[in-house]
């Protein structure tokens, strides 16, 4: 880990137990920030980007600090090795520093009510340099501080949709409540969108860049291997007809803030659900109630509810591929609850296997009676060019 001296503005490294106490920078990149290479080349008078780091660095000196990280300048991003395990470790870094300086350049502490219209809170990263910090301080567009995560914390909240205790305390929280946060955030490059989340729900995995949307179905794949929380199941995407398990983005649960994980002893699963090469392994214990008009249809109870109303199980529907034991998601637009009275105990469990991705059919508007494609046996349609539609 590299670190500025507050008073040279010059970077040492350190190395784990080495890490002296540090304050970190959160703030949106513009066009002219000063890299790693650019570092000992500008001086005080030269880029924007360049006054930024002073500015930081002569705030942490006057708080006792010497020593800060900034993103732009403390990693050599041309070597992918040093960038993906800086990737990987950040929220970490967030984590341990003793206070975060969050800079909001188009704010003004002479008008506060634009302070939740700030570019920083639709930004992918800053979501994990919001939560990771004990301490976050904000500053406005010249440096002076307009408040603090726990005095200013109503007014994040409505910002972010992130209730109040979980911007400090997110114990319990389910996988699907953390991806709402990120639903309506934007990176500028789309796998950041996956690997800005990887701390938020304490995974690692290798950087990709050039993979595009895998990336986020990775950060799935690696969630089911680590957390046991079928929550992440519970999104919806009124684009789609039909589906693999998997969203496709952050943005199928900006729905699912108030989703819970909860464990219900009628369809317990004893082994936990996995991601095969089949597609994902989902025991289904018991069975629900036959839909006479769609036969071909399991419906899948899942360990989770809204929060209103934690007795009634959240379930998906699936339907049959022609592999056996293969299914994809039905009607991926809605989700629904389980009626308990409905559910059969007394059949044996059956392992299945769910499509993860790679089944995706015309918006609604578009297309036929989905349960007519079924009947014919379509397996695949192509959306067309939405340039085409118009």
């Amino acid at each position: 880990m590299r670190l500025l001296d507050t008073t040279t503005i010059k970077l040492s490294e350190f190395h784990d137990a080495d890490i002296p106490p540090y304050a970190i920078l959160s703030h949106t990149w513009g066009k002219n920030e000063s890299s790693f290479q650019d570092l000992h080349r500008v001086k005080s008078k030269g880029p924007q980007g360049y006054y930024k780091i002073a500015r930081c660095c002569a705030l942490a000196a006057s708080q006792g600090y010497k020593w800060v990280w900034i993103d732009t300048c403390c990693i050599d991003k041309t070597s992918s090795s040093e960038l993906s395990e800086a990737i990987n470790s950040m929220y970490r870094w967030y984590q341990n520093s003793r206070i975060c300086y969050a800079y909001l350049e188009d704010v003004s502490i002479d008008d506060m009510e634009n302070f939740g219209s700030s570019r920083w809170f639709t930004r992918g990263w800053t979501l994990q340099e919001l939560l990771a910090p004990a301490e976050v301080d904000f500053y406005d567009t010249r440096w002076t501080k307009v408040g603090s995560k726990r005095s200013l914390c109503e007014t994040i909240a409505a910002a972010t949709n992130i209730p109040p205790r979980c911007l400090e305390y997110r114990a319990g929280v389910s996988v699907a409540a953390r991806m709402s946060w990120a639903s309506k955030r934007q990176t500028s490059r789309v796998e950041d969108i996956a690997y800005s989340l990887m701390g938020l729900f304490d995974v690692n995995m290798p950087l990709l860049y050039g993979e595009g949307p895998k990336a986020f179905m990775r950060l799935q794949h690696e969630i089911v291997r680590n957390i046991d929380d079928e929550s992440i199941f519970a999104w919806t995407d009124s684009s789609l007809l039909m589906s693999g398990i998997f969203a496709l983005s952050p943005a199928a649960f900006v729905d699912s803030g108030d989703i819970v994980a909860k464990d219900y002893s009628q369809f317990y699963r004893r082994e936990p659900n996995t991601v095969t090469s089949r597609g994902l392994s989902i025991e289904l214990p018991g069975k629900v109630g036959k839909d006479h008009h769609h036969p071909n249809c399991e419906m899948v109870p899942l360990h989770c509810a809204r929060s209103e109303d934690k007795n009634v199980p959240i379930m998906i529907r699936l339907c049959k591929d022609p592999k056996p034991y293969t299914f994809s998601r039905m009607s991926p637009n809605k989700l629904q609850v389980l009626d308990l009275r409905d559910f059969d105990v007394g059949v044996d469990s059956r392992r299945v296997y769910v499509q993860l991705s790679n089944m995706h059919f015309l918006p609604t508007d578009l297309s036929p009676d989905p349960w007519q494609l079924i009947r014919l046996g379509a397996q695949r349609v192509v959306v067309p060019d939405q340039a085409a539609l118009h």
